[in-house]
């Protein structure tokens, strides 16, 4: 890809969060004759990214920020994939982060809008919720005002489609005479625990131009940045409002995938089969695929509920209310997933609200591995209706701090959060967590939560390799690190000792040691439990559905008419 128009020598990019600051750093690791200036009002924020003590947590994140920076990665920190033209020791500074917007665009041949765009009220059922655009409207406008010189202007938050036209329409009254500007969408694909790596080796990098000859123009002005490290295969450019939508598109269509298998795992839950064996067989078939078909107690993060609830505001607008109700259903099931998991650890460990109170221990908070991202995470509703049942929570991440769990669940009990005091402790370890507990909740399936058994225990001296076929089911780990020692945790939990795997991410065999392990969408494994499963026991355990260990809600026919009782 060749672009012969004027050199780009300086990009300012607004906004430092999940997504401004890493693409920056990755894109001034990989352009080194740039210089990369990220522009945030938030003191203490941009102070952070100056700092070894980044304002979140993310896999290699600290090695590029540093390379970029001019300086050595820190002693002891996570390796990364990075290779750059010039040594990463001797380079030249070229990643800033300041608190002095108007200079920086005053300067910048190149704009990037990285500010949030939540979501807005629930506009009802069936309808959705638009995104909340007042920070990018706030941005937009001013960048247009402050600008000094003929810039480009590259979206790179997630917003409606449309939002390039309309953006041009907006600016337009406040940019200075003689001054022009082209709008570019260039939408993030990235995922929190491997942002470096989707920013190093992406699938795709999408740009949106105007059909026009100054439009592609702007667009072959970015794309010559992204072909210093990205293949030219890979570099799409489109219409903008293709660009948008498809943002929006691919994360309904991943979301949906999750609602799917867990919609299946309710199916299994009643009928004694095992989604993790079911979600095999489908990913093997090509036209399916593997990715995504794990079955869990529901999607959390900042993106996939927001973009699914705004296509569906897109459909109910557009008058297409079958399509609004399709999308709304993936977020219904999510929710619904969720509940039942909460519920049934309350149908199999019963709280005590008068006395001692029955103690659960949570491990995890974070809504994936690999962060501190707590945003919809499905551990909050389930930590906030056990608490409201009257449980004691234990509560143990590596990586989310105290401040921002209690933060969480003060907004999310409302009125109710002065039981945080009274009910939840947040734990050091995960052995604080456990002790006295009367179950276990996995609600975050980071490396070390992939349970191994305790190196005392010889028969579990090997990895079990075929756990992890295809990538589809996971449960064991090859031994190293700083694993769970499972005979402590025994050790230490009352009687009967549930185990509730919301990631299906435990060894069955662990219940040599006494664990009842109750996952989602599997069959419940208890201490000596022998199961045979065959064609010919089907029929009768339909007929008699109490004799597979069915769980759940009730499920009822079109007309009302319970189909299997629980």
């Amino acid at each position: 890809m060749v672009y012969t128009g004027p050199r780009i020598k300086n990009v300012c990019c607004v906004g430092a969060g999940y997504v401004g600051g890493p693409s920056s750093a990755i894109l001034a690791l990989k352009v080194p004759e740039i210089d990369v200036t990220v522009v945030d009002k938030n003191a203490s924020r941009v102070a952070a990214w100056n700092s070894d003590h980044l304002p979140f947590s993310e896999p290699g994140l600290l090695d590029a920020v540093k390379a970029a920076r001019g300086s050595n990665p820190p002693a002891g920190s996570e390796s990364v994939q990075i290779t750059t033209t010039a040594s990463i020791s001797r380079r030249k500074p070229n990643l800033f982060f300041s608190t002095e917007v108007d200079g920086t665009i005053r300067k910048a041949d190149v704009i990037f809008v990285a500010v949030e765009t939540p979501s807005g009220k629930l506009d009802g059922p069936g309808n959705g919720a638009a995104p909340d655009l007042t920070s990018f409207h706030a941005v937009i406008k001013h960048v247009a005002k402050t600008a000094e010189k003929d810039f480009i202007l590259v979206n790179k938050s997630t917003v409606p489609c449309g939002t390039a036209d309309a953006t041009k329409e907006m600016i337009g009254p406040y940019l200075r005479p003689g001054v022009k500007c082209q709008i570019l969408s260039n939408p993030e694909f990235l995922a929190e625990g491997t942002a470096v790596s989707d920013l190093l080796h992406p699938d795709r990098i999408l740009i949106g131009s105007d059909e026009t000859e100054e439009g592609s123009a702007a667009a072959d002005a970015l794309a010559s940045l992204y072909a210093k490290w990205v293949s030219a295969d890979k570099i799409i450019t489109m219409n903008s409002r293709s660009s948008e939508l498809s943002k929006l598109a691919a994360n309904a269509l991943l979301a949906q995938r999750i609602s799917s298998i867990n919609a299946l795992s309710a199916v299994c839950d009643r009928m004694g089969a095992d989604v993790t064996q079911v979600s095999r067989a489908c990913g093997l078939d090509h036209r399916i695929g593997r990715h995504m078909l794990r079955s869990t107690l529901g999607f959390g993060g900042s993106c996939f509920k927001k973009d699914v609830l705004h296509l569906t505001n897109t459909a109910a607008r557009l008058g297409l209310l079958d399509v609004a109700s399709y999308f709304e259903s993936i977020v219904n099931i999510n929710t619904y997933q969720t509940t039942r998991f909460t519920e049934n650890i309350m149908s199999r460990v019963s709280s005590n609200p008068v006395g001692r109170r029955t103690v659960l221990g949570m491990l995890g908070f974070a809504f994936k591995p690999d962060t501190d991202d707590t945003r919809e995470s499905p551990a909050i509703p389930v930590i906030r209706d056990l608490v409201l049942a009257g449980y004691k929570i234990n509560i143990f991440d590596p990586l989310v701090h105290e401040e921002q769990i209690r933060q969480d669940l003060r907004a999310s009990l409302a009125e109710a959060q002065y039981k945080i005091d009274e009910q939840v402790y947040i734990c050091t370890d995960v052995y604080e967590a456990c002790d006295g507990a009367s179950g276990i909740a996995i609600l975050n399936s980071w490396e070390d939560l992939r349970y191994i058994p305790s190196r005392r225990d010889s028969d579990f001296s090997t990895r079990i390799a075929d756990i992890k076929r295809d990538n589809i089911t996971t449960s064991v780990v090859e031994i190293g690190g700083d694993h769970i020692d499972w005979e402590r945790i025994a050790d230490g939990m009352q009687n009967p000792k549930y185990i509730f795997d919301g990631h299906n991410v435990l060894d069955r065999r662990l219940t040599d040691l006494g664990f009842c392990i109750d996952g989602i969408g599997r069959p419940i494994d208890e201490p000596g439990l022998v199961r045979e499963t065959t064609a010919e026991t089907l029929p009768m355990a339909l007929n008699k559905p109490n004799s597979i260990k069915a769980r759940g809600f009730k499920v009822k026919n079109s007309q009302g008419q319970p189909l299997l009782a629980s």
